[in-house]
């Protein structure tokens, strides 16, 4: 399995542009850092940093056949380049947007994200950590280990079994799951009183759309969850699994849900 990470812009001044913001890493630090990370992770990476926006687009249309999937920072072309967004579109491989600094909470002309479009994960404000774990995702989508977590209660679920397919709620337009890194966060709250389930689902197996979308604007960093928009049929629900909580209220993870780590 085999990846390209593309940088942009003056991200080759790394460790001297703006410290207090990029930090103090330097670039060849960064791709040391990245490549430690794919040894780790068992994938294999190349890499390319230009200034130029041609080059990079034609960068990303020579990664056509030739890797899984692209790990990209457009740095200051995130926002302005429909070029790249067309380019990431036309090869249609599996795209993980990275930004090291937290671009959300910086100038009014960083909050789009043209690139961003055409990426299925955003990892937005993680520094160097950023790349690694976007690398982690392609590679649990391209191998097929990638699973989505939505708990229900088990009266929805008995009623979603006897349909062969789970529906959005009355009223939504997606149903709301999680990547299992974050649920360990969830609040134990949100399901007293009666008994819920929770599900790991092979989003390669939905046919409707799997949007990943900001589901925590209010938070410090963003933090972006896969919304399905329309039904998860029978077959893509690989586990079912009683949701229990420790008396802490934290989350008691089931064995027979994959073995992914947190982060």
């Amino acid at each position: 399995m085999k990846f390209y990470v593309l940088n942009g812009p003056n991200i080759n001044m790394l460790g001297i542009r703006e410290p207090d913001i990029y930090g103090r890493l330097d670039y060849k630090g960064l791709l040391a850092y990245i490549a430690a990370g794919a040894k780790e992770l068992g994938v294999e990476v190349d890499f390319y940093q230009s200034n130029s926006e041609g080059d990079l687009v034609s960068a990303i249309q020579q990664a056509l056949g030739r890797y899984d999937g692209i790990v990209i920072n457009p740095a200051a072309y995130t926002h302005t380049s429909v070029a790249i967004l067309d380019a990431l579109k036309a090869v249609d491989l599996p795209a993980a947007e990275v930004h090291i600094s937290d671009v959300t909470k910086r100038e009014a002309f960083r909050q789009v994200s043209y690139a961003g479009m055409a990426c299925k994960y955003h990892f937005v404000g993680e520094g160097k950590e950023g790349y690694v774990h976007a690398l982690e995702r392609l590679a649990g989508e391209v191998s097929g280990a990638l699973r989505i977590l939505h708990a229900l209660p088990a009266a929805a679920w008995r009623e979603a079994g006897a349909a062969g397919e789970l529906m959005p709620a009355p009223g939504q337009a997606y149903i709301h799951c999680s990547p299992i890194e974050y649920f360990h966060r969830v609040d134990a709250a949100r399901f007293a009183g009666r008994p819920h389930v929770l599900l790991a689902i092979d989003p390669a197996r939905v046919e409707a759309p799997v949007r990943w979308e900001n589901g925590a604007p209010a938070q410090d960093a963003p933090r972006y969850y896969p919304h399905v928009y329309g039904p998860v049929p029978a077959a893509a629900i690989t586990d079912a699994v009683p949701l229990r909580f420790d008396a802490a209220g934290r989350w008691l993870r089931d064995p027979r849900l994959p073995a992914l780590a947190d982060r």
